[in-house]
């Protein structure tokens, strides 16, 4: 791909850096065909790939999303609960929460 270090005065932001990627023949091919399509050059299709990829990843689930289902599972006990007692609490807890 000749056209990587592409910068175009007009853009949102100025490109201050450039990156090389291998690729094989048939996807250089199919992303060719695709910047011809559009009338863009390869680098901005890969461009905007890369970042609608980014903001996909930008909407995955939450750390408590993905633990929500242990949030709760162990008793929070007494609020003043220390040593021996708390050590009575977590001895009887049942982590396992199905039933």
């Amino acid at each position: 791909m000749s056209d990587v270090n592409d910068s175009v005065s007009y853009m949102r932001k100025p490109l201050t850096s450039s990156l090389t990627i291998r690729l094989d023949a048939d996807s250089i091919r199919v992303l060719r065909a695709r910047a011809r399509a559009e009338r863009r050059s390869t680098s901005a299709v890969v461009r905007e790939l890369i970042q609608e990829k980014v903001r996909a990843e930008d909407k995955a689930p939450t750390f408590y999303e993905m633990s929500k289902k242990w949030v709760g599972a162990a008793p929070s006990g007494t609020p003043n609960s220390r040593g021996r007692d708390a050590r009575k609490l977590l001895a009887s807890w049942n982590p396992d929460r199905r039933g």
